[in-house]
C-alpha cells in the first residue's frame, strides 16, 4: 500500500469509496433498530415542507427524495449518509489542491478529517443535518481558496452555493463564511477580493436559495431557537458559578477535546518535525488560522450573550474541521518531505474507522445475540409480522412517539404515522385514512393507550370508540436470558 500510494497518490479515492461502501453493507446487514437522529429521518420523510422543526430542512429535503426514488429502508437511510460523508471527503481534497502544491499533503488532509471524531465516530453512530453541513464546508473552503487565489464569476457563484446549502443544513454554519469574510480582512491582497462587485453575486446566489426556507423561518422563529437554546442552558439553573464562567469553560474544552484527535494524528505522522512547524507560517496559514479563531470567538459571543453554560464537542466540526488543511498548510510552509506521510496517515485513518464500525455496530450485534436491552435491539420487525398476519393493515397508525413511530415507518413504509406533539403540522386525512386506524404504544402497564395518545386519534379522526387492546410481548435478541418488550395496540371504532 506504501508503494502503490508512493506511485499513484489518487488510489486514496478509491480507499476511501471503499470504506463508505463498507459503512454501508455493515450497517445494512446488521440487525437492529434505527439511531435517533435515523428514526427521525425515517418519520420525517414522509412529508415534504419548508421547515421541519429546530432544524433546517435541506437533509430532510434530500432523505424525502431518495425515498420517493427507491423507497424508504435502511439502505436509502444508511446511503445518504455516506454517500454525503464520501463527498465531504472529496470535495475537501479538491479544496486543499487549491492551496497546496504538493498532491501528496493535499491527500494527506483529505484523509486526516476522518480523524474528526464526528467523521470516523459519531456520524457512524447518529448524525444527519451536520452531514451535509459538512459537504458545504468543503465547498466553501473551496470557493474560498479560489477567490483568494484567482478570484473569478465561478469562485463566487461556488462561495454562494455553499453558503446557501450551508444554511440550510445547520444553522450555525453561518459562522463559517462570517468568519472567512473577517479573516480576509487584515491581508491586503485578500481583502480586495472581499469588496469585489462580485462579492454581491455570492449573497444573490445564497439569497435565492434560502428565500423560501427564510419565508417559514420568520413564522417559526421561536420552534426553531427554544430548544437549541435549552439544549445550550443544560444545568445552568444548578450552577454554582456565574453562568459566563460555566460557558467560557466548556467551550475551551469542547475545542479541546474536538481538536485533539486531528492534532494528535498530523503530530504522530510528522513526530520528527512537530517543533519546526509549529514555527512555520504564510499567508495561508495566517487566514485559516484567523478562521478558526474567529469562529471559536462567534461562538463563545453567542453563549455569554445568550446566557448558554453547555457546549457539545459535535457542534464545533464545521470549525474544527477546517484544522486538517490548516495543520497541512504549516507542514507546506514549513518544506517538510511528505513523500511517505499519505500512507502513514491512511493507515492511522484506518484504524480509526473500521475501530469505529466494529464498536459501533459491533456492540449492536453483542447486545442483540446475548438478548440485552438496549433502543437497538426493540424487535420492530416482529411487531410488524405480527400486524400483517392479523390482516389487511390500516392506512393510518397513530404511535406514542418518535422512536416507535420512525422504527415502525421503517417496518411499515406504506402507512402513515403520526404522533402527539410531532414538530410537523397534521397533514390533511382522506376519509379512507380517518376510517381506518390504529393506535400503537409500548411499555404497557397497564396495557391502555396513553392519554395523550387517544385525545390525539379523536382529534384527527372525531372518533374515540377503541376495540379491544391486544397485548404483544416478543423476547430481546436471541440469548438465553432474553428480557420481553411489550407492545400494545388498538383499533379505533370499526378500523379493523
Amino acid at each position: 500500500m506504501r508503494n502503490l500510494l508512493a506511485r499513484r497518490p489518487n488510489t486514496i479515492f478509491a480507499l476511501l469509496l471503499a470504506y463508505f461502501i463498507l459503512a454501508i453493507i455493515i450497517r445494512v446487514a446488521r440487525p437492529g433498530a434505527l439511531s435517533a437522529d435515523d428514526e427521525e429521518q425515517a418519520f420525517l420523510s414522509q412529508f415534504l415542507l419548508l421547515g421541519y422543526g429546530k432544524q433546517p430542512p435541506l437533509y430532510n429535503w434530500l432523505q424525502y427524495g431518495l425515498a420517493e426514488i427507491i423507497g424508504l429502508s435502511v439502505f436509502s437511510i444508511t446511503f445518504l449518509k455516506n454517500a454525503l460523508l464520501c463527498a465531504f471527503c472529496f470535495l475537501y481534497g479538491i479544496a486543499a489542491r487549491v492551496v497546496i502544491r504538493n498532491e501528496n499533503l493535499a491527500y494527506i488532509a483529505m484523509v486526516g478529517v476522518l480523524a474528526l471524531p464526528a467523521v470516523f465516530l459519531l456520524s457512524q453512530r447518529d448524525l444527519s443535518h451536520t452531514v451535509v453541513a459538512l459537504v458545504a464546508v468543503a465547498l466553501l473552503l473551496f470557493a474560498f481558496f479560489r477567490i483568494l487565489k484567482e478570484p473569478d464569476l465561478t469562485g463566487y457563484m461556488l462561495a454562494g452555493l455553499a453558503i446557501g446549502l450551508g444554511i440550510l443544513s445547520k444553522y450555525n454554519f453561518v459562522i463559517v463564511p462570517a468568519a472567512a469574510l473577517i479573516a480576509m480582512l487584515p491581508d491586503p491582497a485578500f481583502r480586495r477580493r472581499l469588496f469585489d462587485i462580485r462579492v454581491l453575486v455570492a449573497f444573490l446566489v445564497a439569497a435565492i436559495i434560502l428565500a423560501p426556507h427564510c419565508y417559514w423561518l420568520l413564522a417559526h422563529h421561536d420552534q426553531v431557537t427554544g430548544s437549541t437554546l435549552a439544549e445550550m442552558k443544560e444545568g445552568a439553573e444548578k450552577a454554582h458559578m456565574p453562568l459566563f464562567i460555566l460557558g467560557v469553560l466548556s467551550l475551551a474544552q469542547a475545542t479541546l477535546f474536538a481538536s485533539a484527535p486531528p492534532a494528535a494524528a498530523f503530530a504522530l505522522i510528522f513526530r520528527k518535525d512537530v517543533m519546526a512547524i509549529a514555527k512555520a507560517g504564510d499567508r495561508w496559514t495566517a487566514v485559516v488560522g484567523r478562521m478558526f479563531v474567529i469562529c471559536i470567538l462567534f461562538v463563545l459571543v453567542i453563549m455569554i450573550g445568550t446566557g448558554a453554560t453547555h457546549m457539545r464537542e459535535k457542534w464545533l466540526i464545521f470549525f474544527t474541521a477546517l484544522l486538517p488543511i490548516y495543520f497541512a498548510l504549516k507542514v507546506q510552509a514549513a518544506g517538510i518531505d511528505v513523500k511517505s506521510r499519505l500512507a502513514e496517515m491512511t493507515a492511522l485513518a484506518a484504524v480509526l474507522c473500521i475501530g469505529a464500525l466494529i464498536a459501533v455496530h459491533g456492540g449492536v450485534i453483542a447486545r442483540h445475540l446475548m438478548g440485552r436491552d438496549s433502543r437497538h435491539t426493540v424487535p420492530y420487525d416482529k411487531l410488524a409480522t405480527k400486524l400483517k398476519q392479523e390482516g389487511p393493515l390500516p392506512t393510518l397508525f397513530v404511535a406514542s412517539e418518535m422512536t416507535l413511530a420512525g422504527n415502525m415507518k421503517l417496518q411499515l413504509p406504506s402507512a402513515l404515522f403520526l404522533y402527539p406533539g410531532m414538530p410537523v403540522p397534521t397533514p390533511e386525512l382522506s376519509g379512507e385514512q380517518k376510517a381506518r386506524v390504529l393506535l400503537l404504544w409500548n411499555n404497557p402497564a397497564p396495557p391502555e393507550p396513553p392519554s395523550e395518545v387517544k385525545d390525539f386519534a379523536k382529534q384527527l379522526t372525531g372518533s374515540d370508540n377503541l376495540t379491544e387492546v391486544t397485548q404483544f410481548d416478543v423476547p430481546t435478541g436471541r440469548g438465553t436470558r432474553s428480557n420481553f418488550n411489550s407492545f400494545a395496540y388498538a383499533h379505533l371504532g370499526s378500523a379493523r
